[in-house]
């Protein structure tokens, strides 16, 4: 029997490929290029390990998610399954972020670390499956190392929340890996593998949804797959046998894509066309593909976000326009003599197609993070179109001059990007850079206001949410960070007026509607507030700020049952909330279970020693105990604090009474 010969076509399958080997390089000098891949992609990394969380999705991804910080649980786990917070179903995601917590708790330094890492290993997996589909190292390393240092990759690697961007990618360059090891012998078992690989890139982010078509344009180059002798690549008969060969992948994209939408949409990301027009979406799309190709040449100002323009001039349109068409017509007028510019420039096209804005989702015009996968098809355009003579051993003097430039280049990206790196030090200094290098930038002004508002900076929070409203008038976020403002001012009427305000543009933030819940609270409207801190909880049924919430607001209407049932909810969603122990502690009290209740109240006053009543309905229970030295030690402590306290005051001469009335007896 005769063996079967690599790159025959099988009967009724997909034609096998037998590519050549890499013979430019020893396996020992391939090493060495993995390493000076890896650090290149690292190194720049390395001092956010010193950096912390920032209020910009960092919060509902690990920060302020408690069932993240559990670690993987098996309630943890099956939420991640079935969640669609943060506007995603990305459950391989939420089970990595759980990974780390359980690994490192919350030190944000280590969480960084791991993205780094992930950066570095997409680095040199990307290096890896070229030179293999390719038989090139050289070039193949270029186009790795122009992934590894690009500016343009630092808000991928440097920001916690978009570890889904390096883990999709991670896995969706192993789906690349199978695909050209089925391609040289095809067969269900590495088909299998392609879509295993493929389920998981989409498990971590849909981003990668086109990839099938990337990999149909991997069969023209450099698989070779798609082609013949004397036949342009449309009249080849292997065409239909490709198509087919990807509708299983296909498939997965189009399901991927109808679960992401519902995720956003019922997160309220989902922008319409009748708040953001066609006209205006369509002008936006086709200059932000020009705009990413510009800041990949020339990566300044790079900022998050950047805010969606009122307007796309029309000449800039037009411009735009001329230099796709012309960067299109080019590579198709070279497919055959140079396949990898048609390649990597769709390769490019068709990888921003999910996040170019035709569906719109969020506020921004453009976002660097989205030119993570993208970009390779232009680094591939690079790599492959320097001539051959600047690799080839017998021209020294061009290799020399090949390596010198090359250096130059990776070196200034290098350091541009160890100084972007730096911007993502915390929350202050990425808005504070976005508002310098960007202008009329309504979402950085306003996610500023919110952080200076955490930090006790009323002022200046109230500064940046008018300024981000007199930008945008109507936005959702900025009147939220207003009223926030209020609230803390202790002006109650006018804080509702900027929740309301809020709602009225979006009824999708949870964190609205227990802002409205809080000033009404304080407003005496507990029925409203109630009604409102429920709305936010089924919009997010684990927030624990609500859930706290609603216990107090359920605790001032004498509902303990409801209290019992709220509060301790909240407290296996987030154990240390002295508030939520302090209100849990006082329904226990009402009910009887004293023992509780104290132990309760005692863990509200661990973790925040300055709230009175806790301590007054302690020293309730411990006057019912019998506890009077210990009451009344408590009472001395409150009215040293506040001596103007009545009900302190009272409690503490009945204790008195109490203790010497016990005293006497004979």
């Amino acid at each position: 029997m005769t063996k079967r010969k690599r790159g025959v076509r099988r009967r009724g399958g997909a034609p096998s490929i037998a590519r050549k080997r890499p013979t430019d390089v020893n396996q020992r000098a391939s090493r060495w290029i993995c390493a000076g891949l890896l650090l290149l992609a690292v190194l720049p990394y390395l001092q956010t390990f010193g950096y912390g969380f920032v209020n910009f999705d960092d919060g509902p991804y690990v920060a302020e998610n408690p069932l993240v910080q559990q670690g993987l649980t098996w309630s943890s786990v099956a939420w991640a399954f079935t969640a669609t917070s943060a506007g995603n179903w990305h459950p391989l995601t939420w089970l990595s972020h759980m990974l780390d917590c359980q690994l490192f708790g919350l030190r944000p330094g280590w969480h960084h670390l791991v993205n780094a890492l992930l950066h570095g290993a997409n680095t040199v997996l990307l290096f890896a499956v070229l030179r293999a589909m390719t038989g090139m190292t050289w070039r193949s390393a270029l186009v790795a190392a122009l992934f590894a240092a690009h500016p343009l990759h630092v808000e991928s690697v440097a920001w916690i929340s978009e570890r889904k961007d390096v883990l999709s990618t991670f896995f969706g360059l192993w789906a690349v890996w199978a695909y050209a090891r089925y391609t040289e012998a095809p067969s269900l078992r590495r088909y299998g593998l392609v879509a295993g690989f493929f389920a998981l890139s989409l498990l971590s982010k849909p981003m990668l949804v086109t990839l099938p078509f990337v990999l149909l344009l991997l069969d023209v180059w450099p698989l070779k797959r798609f082609w013949a002798e004397g036949l342009a690549p449309v009249q080849n008969p292997k065409l239909g046998s490709l198509l087919l060969e990807k509708l299983p992948l296909l498939a997965m994209s189009a399901a991927s894509s109808v679960v992401t939408f519902k995720a956003q949409h019922a997160a309220g990301a989902v922008v319409f066309i009748d708040v953001l027009p066609l006209s205006q979406r369509l002008p936006n799309a086709i200059a932000a593909y020009v705009g990413y190709l510009y800041k990949a040449f020339w990566p300044v100002h790079l900022a998050a976000p950047y805010p969606f323009p009122e307007q796309t001039s029309v000449t800039i349109t037009l411009l735009a326009i001329l230099v796709l068409a012309g960067i299109t017509l080019g590579a198709g007028l070279l497919i055959r003599k140079r396949p990898w510019l048609a390649v990597g420039w769709l390769w490019y096209l068709g990888m921003l197609v999910p996040v170019i804005g035709l569906v719109q989702v969020g506020d921004q015009s453009m976002a660097d993070r989205y030119t993570y996968v993208p970009l390779i098809g232009v680094f591939i355009m690079i790599a492959w179109s320097i001539p051959s003579s600047a690799f080839a051993a017998i021209n020294r003097s061009q290799v020399k001059a090949t390596v010198v430039v090359v250096a130059v280049v990776l070196t200034a990206l290098a350091t541009v990007t160890f100084a972007q790196v730096q911007v993502w030090k915390n929350t202050t200094t990425l808005f504070e850079h976005a508002v310098k290098v960007t202008t009329k930038n309504f979402v950085a002004h306003n996610l500023l206001a919110g952080e200076l508002g955490e930090k006790g900076d009323l002022i200046g929070s109230r500064n940046e949410a008018e300024t981000a409203l007199q930008i945008r008038p109507h936005y959702a976020g900025a009147h939220y960070n207003l009223g926030l403002v209020l609230l803390r001012e202790n002006n109650f009427a006018k804080a509702q007026e900027q929740f309301s305000l809020a709602l009225q543009i979006n009824q999708q933030d949870p964190a609205i509607w227990n802002g409205l819940g809080v000033a009404n609270v304080n407003l005496g409207r507990l029925d409203e507030a109630i009604s409102h801190f429920q709305h936010a909880l089924e919009l997010n049924p684990i927030y624990p700020d609500a859930l706290t919430n609603l216990g107090a607001a359920f605790l001032a209407q004498g509902k303990y049952e409801e209290v019992i049932e709220t509060c301790e909810r909240a407290l296996r969603l987030r154990p240390n909330v002295a508030e939520t122990h302090a209100s849990l502690g006082s329904a226990l009290w009402q009910r009887g279970r004293t023992d509780e209740s104290i132990a309760h109240n005692r863990r509200a006053l661990q973790l925040n020693p300055d709230l009175v009543p806790p301590r007054l309905t302690l020293d309730v229970a411990l006057l019912a105990k019998g506890n009077f030295d210990e009451a009344i030690a408590d009472l001395e402590y409150v009215l040293q604090l506040h001596p103007q306290d009545e009900v302190a005051r009272k409690l503490l001469n009945l204790a008195k009474r109490q203790r010497d009335g016990m005293a006497t007896e004979p």
